[in-house]
Formats: structure tokens, C-alpha cells, sequence
């Protein structure tokens, strides 16, 4: 089977369109990547911050039950920034999965067969 041969001129626009998506994905994609990587941060100071407040409570004769209430405490803090992580990985493969849908492939390729009879499909994750 051949394919049309695509002109030199469409060619160049087509890969310009495609680096501006790449582009533009790569900017939409930092500010969540930024937010991931604070929140990690987060996740690790609040551990560090753990570690001090339960060496002190064992110092202080602390009782069972408020040791147990600071690892609670500590979980509870490290679950939702994590949950809020995965908002952003979400968030993250939903914009890739739109900068690669933006992609012009080239004619005759599988990708571009396979690309227009592909439905469009993006999954919203619901805040928690």
C-alpha cells in the first residue's frame, strides 16, 4: 500500500505545529509538576516534624494515647497531600493525553489512522 508523500512544505508545518504542542504542553504540565514536587516536600518536612514532636512526647512521659494521637495526626496530614498528589498526576496525564491528541502524525502513518477513529475521552478526577 502507498502513501501519499507529504510535501516538503506541509512536512515543515507539521512538525512546526507539532514543537509548538510539545510546547505548549510541556508549559501547561509545569505548574502541576511544580505543585507535585512542593507537596512531596511537604510530605517530607511533615515527617521530619513527626519524628521531633514523638522523640519529645517520649521524653516528656507522654501517654499512650497521645503518642498514638501523633501518628494519627501525622497520617492524616501525609494521606491527603498524597491524595492531592494523585489530583495532580491526573491532572498531568490528562494534559499529556491532550498535547498528544493535538499531534498532526505523519499521513499514511498507523498513528494517524489509529488517531482519527479514536474516540476523545478525558477522565475528570473529582476533588476531595
Amino acid at each position: 500500500m502507498m502513501h501519499p508523500k507529504e510535501s516538503k512544505g506541509t512536512k515543515a508545518a507539521r512538525k512546526t505545529k507539532n514543537a509548538f504542542q510539545y510546547v505548549i504542553g510541556s508549559f501547561k504540565k509545569s505548574d502541576p509538576m511544580a505543585k507535585m514536587k512542593y507537596k512531596e516536600h511537604l510530605i517530607a518536612q511533615r515527617k521530619k516534624d513527626f519524628g521531633v514532636t514523638y522523640i519529645n512526647l517520649v521524653r516528656l512521659n507522654a501517654t499512650q494515647e497521645q503518642l498514638q494521637f501523633a501518628v494519627d495526626s501525622c497520617n492524616t496530614d501525609v494521606d491527603i497531600l498524597l491524595r492531592e498528589i494523585e489530583q495532580l498526576k491526573d491532572k498531568i496525564d490528562m494534559l499529556d493525553y491532550e498535547t498528544k491528541a493535538n499531534l498532526k502524525p505523519k499521513p499514511g502513518s498507523p498513528q494517524s489512522t489509529a488517531q482519527s477513529s479514536s474516540p476523545h475521552i478525558f477522565a475528570v478526577s473529582a476533588k476531595a
